[in-house]
């Protein structure tokens, strides 16, 4: 393993720079009508923009004037969301690092030049959906590392986080496949990261949380896509075993209804493997959270649960899966010869 002094690292660093922030630095659209044939050569570009971010990150570390460079670039809307996104990605990696106090004060500006990224609900546009991640991304390395950097701003940063929490028609379109239209979702990876974001806050901060609004977005994101479901399902059980579990009454009807329909969804006679497993994977999440509730007095005691436990749980396509849910949480000890 090869260790370099920080001085070497700052000099090959100014190298380096010009090679990393060497792309495409022009506006694009999200959409240039030939996503099935280009689904792989954006999986491999994703990689490398990771790739990027993180030796920017890294070159920052070392330098933090880096940071003043890269500022420059990804606040600059002329050039293209694909080109600017490692960039704001990069501070996610620099936040991890441990520079001290000095190092520390700069981060807290770019936190402010965050804010300046992520835009409202009637503003957002797809093409700079990769931009809008990476800095939610950015913001929850923060929330991981420095919470304290985002006191002061939580007021102003987190009513934006919750809108990005919600599925937004602007970052949907609909894609002619020939024999039928596929729904993509520019949207998705933000609502990931923000739901991941949140998390991150009820874990270290959660006095900062709007309690009833974030519960009734976790809510909201029981029904959504598979991928933000299991956020939406875990950050219900955090909050369930919280100091503010009671938060979770007033939204309880919504709460029950979301997963009444999760758990009675059945999978299409023709699917493919991958869905069934997803489907196996979402109902057991949706038990987890039921099992989280039915810990609860305030919440099992309440008709609207009993309901739900009478009327799908204990029923017979669902009833065993919830019984070795419950082994597995307690588990009997082996009798004594």
């Amino acid at each position: 393993m090869i260790v370099m002094e920080r001085e070497h690292v700052v000099e090959y660093g100014r190298e380096l720079l010009p090679i990393l922030l060497a792309g495409d630095t022009t506006v694009s659209d999200a959409s240039d009508g030939n996503e099935g044939a280009s689904t792989a050569k954006d999986a491999g570009k994703g990689s490398l923009q990771t790739a990027t971010a993180e030796c920017l990150g890294q070159l920052a570390r070392a330098d933090p004037s880096v940071l003043d460079k890269l500022e420059q670039i990804y606040l600059d809307s002329s050039k293209s969301a694909m080109y600017r996104a490692p960039l704001v990605l990069a501070l996610k990696y620099a936040f991890l690092a441990d520079r001290g106090v000095a190092f520390d004060e700069r981060l807290s500006q770019l936190v402010l030049a965050l804010e300046n990224l992520l835009p409202g609900p009637e503003t957002i546009e797809a093409a700079e959906a990769p931009v809008v991640r990476a800095a939610v991304l950015a913001l929850d390395a923060v929330m991981r590392t420095r919470p304290a950097l985002l006191i002061e701003n939580s007021s102003r940063l987190f009513p934006r986080v919750y809108q990005l929490m919600k599925r937004n028609q602007r970052l949907e379109r609909e894609i002619d496949r020939g024999l039928f239209l596929l729904r993509e979702d520019d949207g998705l990876d933000i609502r990931k990261a923000a739901f991941a974001l949140m998390g991150s806050v009820l874990a270290r901060a959660p006095r900062l949380l709007d309690v009833p609004v974030y519960t009734e977005l976790l809510a909201s994101g029981l029904t959504d896509d598979p991928e933000v479901r299991v956020l939406a399902q875990l950050g219900l059980i955090d909050i369930l075993r919280s100091p503010y579990s009671l938060g979770v009454l007033p939204c309880l009807g919504k709460i029950v209804e979301a997963l009444s329909q999760v758990l009675g969804a059945k999978v299409k006679e023709n699917a493919v493997v991958q869905e069934i497993e997803r489907h196996e994977e979402s109902l057991r999440g949706a038990l987890r959270v039921v099992y989280a509730m039915e810990q609860f007095p305030p919440v099992s005691s309440e008709p609207s649960f009993v309901g739900l436990m009478n009327d799908v749980v204990r029923t017979p396509a669902i009833e065993g899966r919830y019984e070795k849910l419950l082994e597995q949480a307690n588990p009997t000890e082996p009798d004594q010869a």
